[in-house]
């Protein structure tokens, strides 16, 4: 999916749903959306939402860290739009990388540690426009 598209989307809905929590979506909640910003970093993408929380009139501010991929889901309708966001895990994703280097410079690695960090070099997270 493009990317220009999930920002134009985002521009065009004013409330969002949405976990803090990576892979779990619970204790989603509501948010009015104040403003989004986009910045290209060496190792993703990086979304800070600016929220207003209806329930203390709180403003609180989300960053989604080095997204890779975007995925709108297939279950979404003319309710809500789900995505996914594909996030880099960097602790995972590098020794994952320094894993492969000592690998491939000969030396003997645990094949199971590296399945591991790779199969948890990304994140999944979960946020809903509300379309009505």
């Amino acid at each position: 999916m493009d990317r220009e598209f999930f920002f134009a989307r985002l521009k065009d809905h004013k409330k969002v749903q949405l976990s803090f929590r990576p892979e779990i979506p619970e204790n989603e909640k509501i948010y009015d959306v104040l403003g989004a910003h986009t910045y290209e970093t060496v190792t993703g993408l990086l979304l800070v939402l600016e929220l207003l929380d209806k329930d203390d009139n709180k403003k609180i501010t989300f960053c989604y860290p080095d997204i890779q991929k975007i995925e709108m889901n297939n279950l979404s309708n003319e309710y809500q739009e789900k995505y996914y966001l594909m996030c880099l895990s960097r602790p995972q994703h590098f020794r994952s990388k320094e894993l492969m280097a000592r690998r491939e410079m000969g030396s003997t690695v645990d094949e199971k540690e590296l399945s591991d960090n790779l199969k948890d070099s990304e994140v999944t997270y979960r946020i809903i426009f509300r379309l009505n």
